[in-house]
This record gives structure tokens, sequence and C-alpha cells, in this order.
């Protein structure tokens, strides 16, 4: 009988939060992107944003991830809440 040498990943805290990082932040910037380009464009008017401008912002910051980060967060805490509500 054969035995075959199964290597297990061996990762720790800090592989893991490097693998959070390097994936996570990324994708949390994506997803800003998309929700500002779903809204419309006369809520983003509503609530005294620009759509282009938050979208332009957010796309540049995927490229400089710790400035998109930023971005995305004021995004998603202020000016998200503001277009969401005209919306309604």
């Amino acid at each position: 009988m054969r035995r075959y040498h199964r290597e297990v990943l061996n990762l720790g805290a800090p592989e893991l939060l490097i693998i959070l990082f390097v994936v996570g932040l990324p994708l949390l910037i994506i997803f800003g992107i998309v929700d500002a380009a779903k809204r419309s464009t006369r809520a983003f008017d509503l609530a005294g944003q620009s759509k282009t401008l938050w979208v332009a912002l957010l796309a540049v910051g995927l490229l400089a991830t710790p400035v998109g980060v930023v971005l995305t967060l004021v995004y998603l805490l202020s000016i998200r809440p503001r277009v969401a509500a005209a919306e309604a």
C-alpha cells in the first residue's frame, strides 16, 4: 500500500491577516464602486453629490489601495446613506 504525502497549508495569524488585506480590502473597494455605479444619478444630485466623481474616486482608489480604503469608508459611511435616503 502506497502512502501519499499531503501538504497542509501552514497558515498562522500573520499569513491570514495578509491574505485578508490583499483580498478583502480590494473587494471592499469593488463593492463601493459597484454600489455607487448602480445608484441613480438623480439620487446623488438630491444628496448634493456627484455620481461620476465618486465612481471615479473609488476606481482610482482601487489602484492605490490605502487611499481607496479611506475613500470607500467615507463613501459607505457618509455618502451612501444620504444617497439611499434620497432614493427612497
